[in-house]
This record gives C-alpha cells, sequence and structure tokens, in this order.
C-alpha cells in the first residue's frame, strides 16, 4: 500500500471527497531552503486542488470537512497506471517516428525522412497521450476500489489553564 495524507474536504450520504496534503518533492525531510529538490519545487507553481472522490462504504467511522486522514493506494494499481502514463506515449513516439522515416526515406529522400520522422513522432507522442486520457477517463471508477481510507489522523489540542493561585 502507498500511503499519502489527505484532507476531507466535504461529505454527503454517499461519498466523501479528499483533497491531498502537499508535500516536499521527496517527502523526506522538512528541508526547505537548501536542498535542491525544494529549489526546483520552488520553480513550478501549485498545481490545483484535484478532489479524490470515495463511496462512504469504504469508511469505518463518521468523518466531517477538515479531518486529516490517511488515503492507501494499491500499488499494482499505481504500478498499472504509471505504466500506461509513460509506456503508451513513448510508445507510439517511436513508432511514429519509425514509421515516418521508413515512408519518408522510401519514398523521397533523407532528408524527407528527418522531416516526416519528427512529424509523424509528434503525431504519435500526441496520439498516446490522447488514448491515455481517454483511458483513464474510463477507468476512473477503478480507483475507488483500489484507494481507501487506512486511518484518521486525530489531532490532540492542548488548552493551558492559568493557574488561580498566586
Amino acid at each position: 500500500m502507498i500511503e499519502q495524507q489527505a484532507r476531507v474536504v466535504r461529505c454527503d450520504d454517499t461519498s466523501i471527497w479528499l483533497s491531498t496534503i502537499v508535500q516536499s518533492g521527496c517527502s523526506s525531510c522538512q528541508v526547505s531552503g537548501t536542498c535542491g529538490t525544494s529549489i526546483v519545487s520552488q520553480l513550478f507553481p501549485d498545481r490545483p486542488e484535484q478532489l479524490l472522490k470515495l463511496s462512504i462504504s469504504n469508511v469505518d467511522e463518521r468523518l466531517s470537512p477538515g479531518d486529516q486522514v490517511i488515503v492507501g493506494i494499491d500499488e499494482s494499481y499505481l504500478q498499472y497506471a504509471s505504466l500506461l502514463l509513460y509506456a503508451v506515449p513513448l510508445f507510439t513516439l517511436f513508432v511514429g517516428a519509425g514509421s515516418g522515416a521508413w515512408l519518408g526515406q522510401s519514398l523521397f529522400s533523407a532528408t524527407a525522412g528527418e522531416l516526416a520522422s519528427i512529424f509523424l513522432g509528434l503525431l504519435g507522442l500526441f496520439a498516446g497521450l490522447n488514448f491515455v486520457r481517454r483511458h483513464s477517463l474510463k477507468r476512473e471508477k477503478q480507483l475507488e476500489q483500489h484507494a481507501r481510507i487506512l486511518r484518521v489522523e486525530r489531532t490532540s489540542i492542548a488548552i493551558e489553564i492559568p493557574s488561580l493561585v498566586d
């Protein structure tokens, strides 16, 4: 199980919406000024908040907005999604570039083969990305089966009571 801290944003009778809590790039420490990963992450703006919707049947206890939870995602699902995201566009890029080079050189010249390779490679890349996008939108419901709330992080509040005795 891959674990991620999240915050409950909204609850209703059937669903819970969670927002993940952004961590540093490597999440190994809280050093923010001297770490190379931290410096690189400051160059990119924060991404918009994306909500994860889970069925209330996956939760054992009653949650309310603002609660901190730990969400677990099945490793095999994460590996499948990563492979799909990286391998399909890369494969279609290579197939497009290779077929463009072969077509261009066999029909025209070496220069035309390079141009055809570049054009069909980019076309293959965009086709692969479009396939991944459509495929992941269809399988979005499966994430609910592979993600679940593992535990609720309860925070204790300490209140200092002043002494009345001098």
